[in-house]
């Protein structure tokens, strides 16, 4: 039989387990909605550079010198104000600088530029889908076929590639030819109502 004071140091030991638990899964399904704006947010990125190809614009250290060239320093500075990286009273120079080669380093300094190149772009789609396919788990076949619908080209074997990637990273496993995510909160159950009857 517990003594009074040991009732009270496990009544607060619950109650502290008690509020963490609520309080992780409220955290995890803010990360978890995060995580698939984040995915959103790359696939979007992808389809935009593509896009960019129908105006003969590959990705390259000068991609946004040469946007700056085409359409010219006012529209680039412009596009910069309305996205937010610079504001009318900035007394930064403007991004375009293309003669001098300082625009994009510049964007870079400035945490405008980030790597959307394929490698990164297919890891978190990948990641995506296996989170899609949740305890189901998917294939790497469904994953290109996925993606390709979505309209992006890769390798055969890229996809492949990055599951296994993702298994030696522990965010993806494998049970015979589907893959699913490891990247979930596990032992995050509710308490049972009834604990006393």
């Amino acid at each position: 039989m517990l003594e009074d004071y040991e009732k009270d140091a496990l009544y607060g030991l619950t109650v502290k387990y008690l509020m963490d638990l609520r309080e992780r899964r409220r955290v995890s399904d803010e990360l978890a909605a995060l995580q698939v704006r984040l995915d959103e947010i790359h696939s979007n990125l992808f389809r935009l550079k593509e896009a960019y190809t129908a105006f003969n614009i590959e990705d390259s250290d000068r991609f946004f010198q040469h946007i700056g060239e085409m359409i010219g320093e006012d529209r680039i500075t412009k596009a910069y104000k309305l996205a937010g990286y610079m504001n009318d009273s900035s007394s930064e120079p403007a991004p375009d600088e293309s003669a001098s080669g300082k625009g994009l380093n510049m964007l870079l300094d400035w945490g405008a530029v980030e790597d959307v190149g394929e490698e990164v772009n297919i890891k978190d789609l990948v990641l995506r889908e296996l989170r899609k396919a949740s305890s189901h788990g998917t294939t790497a076949r469904e994953i290109i076929d996925t993606l390709r619908k979505e309209g992006i080209e890769m390798h055969d074997k890229t996809v492949g590639m990055t599951l296994y990637r993702l298994s030696r990273e522990e965010r993806a496993r494998r049970d015979g030819r589907r893959w699913f995510t490891s990247d979930t909160t596990e032992g995050d159950l509710m308490p049972p109502v009834d604990i006393f009857s």
